[in-house]
């Protein structure tokens, strides 16, 4: 029986995850197979929560990594430039700066699909 439960949260998962259904469009399919409508509806909860809380927590690492590894970029190219007076040679840390920032805009993608 628990292998049927578990097989059914991971159908539900998989509609909301790789078929992109929407919490409605779960339900209005359990339903369709056979599924009350008041367990249809506690299980699509369950899902999506447990969905929402994985993307949160993945959103918040790439915001925090993101942010740290652009905020080095950019302190590297200041101290840089503040170091190059008279030289005129300094270095730009694009690698950083850009990777940082991909990094924290795909946190903030992951933080608007809660």
């Amino acid at each position: 029986m628990e292998n049927n439960i578990d097989a059914l949260y991971q159908y539900v998962a998989d509609m909301i995850l790789k078929k992109d259904m929407t919490a409605r469009e779960v339900r209005k399919v359990l339903v369709g197979q056979g599924v009350n409508e008041e367990v249809a509806k506690t299980i699509v909860k369950q899902v999506s929560d447990e969905i929402a809380k994985v993307r949160k927590k993945e959103a918040s690492k790439n915001l925090i990594i993101g942010g740290i590894i652009c905020g080095i970029g950019l302190l590297v190219t200041i101290l840089s430039c503040i170091n190059s007076a008279g030289t005129g040679s300094y270095v730009i840390a694009f690698g950083a700066i850009i990777g940082g920032a991909v990094k924290f805009v795909q946190g903030i993608s992951l933080l608007s699909k809660i």
